[in-house]
């Protein structure tokens, strides 16, 4: 049985899976396998097979999240521009060195560009890209393909590919941005 995917030559995923009941309300069922996820992820990194190894975790306090952060080289904490999200940005601590980038941005929302303003004023770590409110995104999740693929027109497309360079030029070393001409 075959646990990751090769979506192209340059491309693999590794999907997380889903915690039964008894897993989220006992650790101790999951936690050898979790030392395992642990060890493999370093030998991946270790390998130097990967350039980059994206780990999407949710944003809780559970032992699970702490570990597997604790092996990430960098993290984006992912929000939307909402009443509950800048709540939480002021009371939760996000991991050291994190960076905020903000995702389905609705352009003529005046809340959200009240928000937004204010953390411009406030975030020190807020990524100077966000992401918008796409229509293609959710056509993109129907079809199974990445936006970049499925709709390279789109603006969230244009947007992702705004971070990849970002975090290129950010958090590898690389100076010249991807797509540009050399």
């Amino acid at each position: 049985m075959t646990l990751g995917l090769r979506y192209t030559s340059q491309l693999d995923l590794l999907p997380f899976g889903q915690l039964s009941i008894e897993e989220q309300e006992n650790p101790q069922h999951w936690q050898t396998r979790l030392s395992d996820i642990c060890s493999g992820l370093q030998q991946l990194k270790a390998s130097g097979r990967y350039q980059w190894i994206l780990i999407d975790l949710p944003r809780d306090a559970s032992q699970i999240t702490h570990q597997l952060l604790s092996l990430c080289d960098h993290s984006l904490a992912i929000v939307n521009v909402d009443a509950n999200c800048h709540i939480r940005l002021h009371q939760q601590a996000l991991p050291d060195g994190a960076h905020i980038l903000i995702n389905d941005f609705r352009i003529g929302s005046q809340v959200q560009d009240d928000i937004y303003q204010l953390w411009l004023q406030s975030q020190r770590r807020l990524l100077p890209m966000l992401i918008h409110r796409d229509e293609a995104m959710a056509e993109c999740l129907a079809a199974k393909q990445p936006v970049g693929e499925y709709r390279s027109d789109a603006l969230a497309a244009e947007e992702i590919l705004t971070l990849a360079n970002w975090c290129l030029l950010n958090y590898s070393g690389l100076k010249t941005p991807v797509g540009s001409a050399s």
